[in-house]
């Protein structure tokens, strides 16, 4: 017989809120599909068609209750984090940002603390491109994957929220922890006739210009 309970309570460990908002997004939230949870309940019918008694069959209906109410929970559990802030990039835009947008620093929350931020700007009047630019994960979680996670948020924001095209970003060219994080996350190298080049702490860097279609 499955033991539901520790089936369900599986679920929830292995399938974070950030994981599912990361994946569904914010306005698509709508069509979260539970793909755990429905698999446990393929395994709930298996075990109910063991049985042709309807007596015996209608022990499984309190399963299929806790099922239910288990992903009713964790979809408000999404829905309270992204009200609260914690697994999406704040501060949300106001009516007159969203018009008047030109620079603003996205913060990256994970558990009530700050792993990462970055700068969200349009390089033009209009919001068919947004740029990135200072991205910088705490010294302390780097390697785990916050810089890929903050900003795959940031460019679901980008496509969701502001209706952009694309995103482009500058890298220099010796940072090549950065620059191997955008590209793990979908960013190509736009072709550069004349490459940047900054003068830091006297000497001569590089700067890489990389983008991502939306």
């Amino acid at each position: 017989m499955i033991n539901v309970d520790d089936e369900l309570l599986h679920i929830d460990n292995e399938y974070s809120e950030t994981e599912i908002f990361l994946k569904y997004g914010v306005v698509s939230l709508m069509f979260y599909e539970p793909t755990p949870y429905i698999k446990l309940i393929v395994a709930i019918n298996n075990e109910r068609d063991k049985y042709n008694d309807l007596q015996e069959r209608e022990h499984f209906i309190p399963l299929y209750r806790k099922v239910y109410l288990a992903q009713r929970r964790k979809l408000k559990k999404i829905l309270e984090k992204v009200k609260k802030r914690t697994i999406v990039i704040e501060p949300e835009p106001t009516p007159y940002e969203m018009k008047k947008y030109t620079k603003n620093t996205w913060k990256y929350i994970d558990d009530n603390e700050i792993a990462g931020f970055f700068t969200m700007r349009k390089p033009s009047d209009s919001f068919e491109e947004l740029r990135f630019g200072f991205v910088i994960v705490n010294l302390e979680k780097r390697g785990q994957g916050y810089g890929k996670n903050m900003l795959k948020l940031g460019l679901k924001y980008a496509k969701e929220i502001f209706a952009a095209d694309k995103v482009s970003l500058g890298v220099f060219e010796n940072n090549e922890s950065a620059y191997y994080c955008y590209k793990a996350i979908g960013f190509e190298d736009v072709p550069q006739d004349e490459i940047e080049k900054y003068n830091v702490m006297g000497e001569e860097w590089n700067c890489l210009e990389l983008e991502i279609k939306l």
